[in-house]
């Protein structure tokens, strides 16, 4: 597992040696885009599957100048998306 600590483009060098042989090891780089949690928001009670990624929460049509609320459940997604160029 690889975890970094900034966003963006990240790129590693990797070394495999491979067992039983007298090479040297094999060497790529990995070139990697860290892309950091992704907040899915829904009902409360949802499941993650039911919860939709999205930048904003709908409140429909609210009159101005009233406090309003509404109760949402937020999960945390940190399924990481790398692309591994070699």
């Amino acid at each position: 597992m690889l975890t970094t600590h900034t966003l963006g483009r990240v790129q590693l060098p990797v070394s495999v040696r491979v067992v039983g042989s007298k090479s040297a090891p094999l060497e790529f780089p990995i070139d990697a885009r860290s892309t950091g949690p992704h907040l899915l928001f829904g009902p409360v009670g949802a499941n993650a599957s039911e919860m939709n990624l999205s930048s904003s929460v709908g409140f429909d049509k609210a009159e101005v100048l009233a406090t309003h609320s509404r109760i949402i459940q937020v999960c945390v997604c940190v399924c990481p998306y790398v692309y591994m160029g070699v």
